[in-house]
């Protein structure tokens, strides 16, 4: 054992080994002193220990609420931002100065249920609101349907007169009951398209097309109301500009007889230009400008950015000329084309509406500009006409029986398809609603037992759906009314090719 430093140094000051040795009982009371110096540091030791613990203990314990301090309030925070967000009017000064979590999350949980609540109320506004949108929807299909049906007979009727033999004097009464048929066609699309662009269900049907035809078209249609207002309207082509491009033609066309015809309404003397420029041309793409000036009542600066809003017109007097709008339409179709109008005006002297939109390059088609006078005949083709309503098929029946054409009619789906089982027809003009049993069936039920008649839709509606419907049925081709005898002429002719082709 060893022993103690200060009790050594007490023995080596006072006792030698000697006296030790010959002293009964004092190396046992030096080893049980020796003993209680060794217990008493080794207590010390014990107590500096168990202190340095509980120090460290204590530092770890202290630590420790500190981060749940640190978490509650986080927590606090974090849920007043919750309840700042769910309801912005509530006074945070309530909670503000409560360390009580479970009463703020109490709190929370209330306006939770405050805000499920008017979410609730929300679901079933919209749901009601899409109800009447659907309701809306179908509404407007049936009235457009209901309007374009007499129209198109109308529409349909002008072209036929003008392209039979007529009385001089009866042209401008003819061209007059044209324009103002497509004019209130125009109307009836331009009112259908916004209720499409505000569903935004307005959808672009891209193909290769001939844009010297169609402006040609556009100058062709336009005229008339310029002449009748005794206006110049003039059609300038750069001489570079291409012919076969790959867009949406109809939406274009649609553009353009909307600038001009504000033009021309907008405009008391003077004239009125389209001019179509290529800007640039790309690997697959040409850069073409199309402008509309007029020499009309201008634009005030203040009002510039107003006109293309919806139902605006730019004066009062000129009210009963329009809706307000197809500028309106014009820049929806633009952006759709990733394009943009833009506008320059002064008042009194007129203005220029102008965009500049990239046409994907085309491919080449026969470009074939004859007139609906000179349609060549296509005798000995037989052709099943079915439509419910009669006009409708008087009106086809003159249009087809200069051709040369064997026809036959029906009245609804159900006569169709008897038709067709009893003989085999060349084309069959389809048309999609009718009583009993729609074109859609109709179709639908031939297929099943013949696969080769080729059959034409006839439809006043032209969106995409109508589309979709009447191909997935396994109808060959599409025309919309009013039908325009040289369209209805391509289709047929198209076929008669095939048929010599087969023999």
């Amino acid at each position: 054992m060893d022993t103690n430093k200060l009790l050594l140094r007490q023995i080596k000051k006072h006792l030698t080994e000697d006296v030790i040795e010959s002293t009964p009982g004092l190396s046992a009371f030096i080893d049980s002193v020796n003993e209680s110096y060794i217990n008493f540091n080794h207590d010390i030791e014990l107590n500096e220990r168990a202190f340095n613990i509980a120090e460290m203990e204590y530092e770890e314990i202290n630590q420790k609420l500190n981060s749940e301090k640190e978490t509650i309030e986080r927590g606090i925070k974090r849920l007043s931002n919750m309840i700042r967000a769910i309801a912005p009017e509530f006074d945070l000064t309530r909670i503000d100065n409560q360390d009580d979590l479970l009463f703020i999350a109490g709190m929370l949980e209330e306006q939770v249920k405050k805000r499920k609540q008017v979410e609730k109320q929300l679901k079933v506004a919209i749901d009601k609101e899409i109800a009447a949108s659907n309701i809306k929807s179908e509404f407007l299909a049936t009235i457009s349907h209901e309007i374009r049906s007499p129209l198109n007979v109308i529409t349909s009727l002008s072209h036929i007169l003008l392209a039979e033999n007529h009385l001089k004097e009866q042209e401008e009464n003819l061209e007059i009951l044209k324009i103002a048929s497509n004019s209130l066609m125009m109307l009836i699309n331009d009112v259908l398209d916004f209720s499409k662009i505000e569903s935004g269900k307005l959808e672009l049907k891209k193909y290769s097309f001939d844009l010297h035809s169609l402006l040609k078209d556009i100058l062709k249609g336009s005229k008339p109301l310029a002449k009748g207002k005794r206006l110049k309207f003039k059609l300038n082509l750069s001489d570079d500009l291409p012919r076969m491009v790959y867009s949406d033609s109809l939406r274009i066309k649609q553009i353009l007889v909307n600038l001009i015809s504000n033009a021309l309404k907008f405009t008391e003397e003077g004239s009125v230009n389209l001019n179509v420029k290529l800007i640039s041309e790309i690997k697959d793409s040409y850069l073409i400008q199309f402008e509309v000036t007029d020499t009309g009542i201008g634009i005030p600066e203040n009002k510039l950015k107003e006109i293309f809003s919806e139902f605006y017109q730019v004066a009062k007097k000129h009210s009963r000329n329009g809706t307000g709008l197809g500028l309106s339409i014009s820049k929806h179709l633009l952006n759709l084309l990733n394009s943009e109008i833009m506008v320059d005006s002064k008042e009194g002297i007129g203005s220029k509406f102008f965009f500049k939109i990239y046409l994907e390059k085309g491919e080449q088609i026969d470009i074939n500009e004859e007139d609906s006078k000179t349609a060549e005949s296509l005798f000995g083709m037989s052709i099943l006409i079915v439509d419910d309503m009669a006009f409708n098929r008087i009106v086809i029946e003159k249009m087809l029986k200069k051709w040369n054409l064997k026809l036959d009619f029906a009245e609804h789906g159900i006569e169709a398809v008897e038709k067709v089982r009893q003989k085999n027809y060349d084309l069959v003009l389809m048309d999609v609603h009718m009583p009993k049993m729609d074109g859609i069936e109709a179709t639908k039920t031939i297929r099943a037992f013949n696969q080769d008649t080729f059959i034409v839709a006839l439809t006043a509606s032209s969106d995409e759906k109508t589309k979709e419907r009447v191909f997935e049925a396994g109808m060959n081709n599409f025309i919309t009314k009013p039908i325009i005898p040289n369209e209805l002429h391509k289709i047929i002719k198209s076929r008669s090719k095939s048929q010599q082709l087969i023999f």
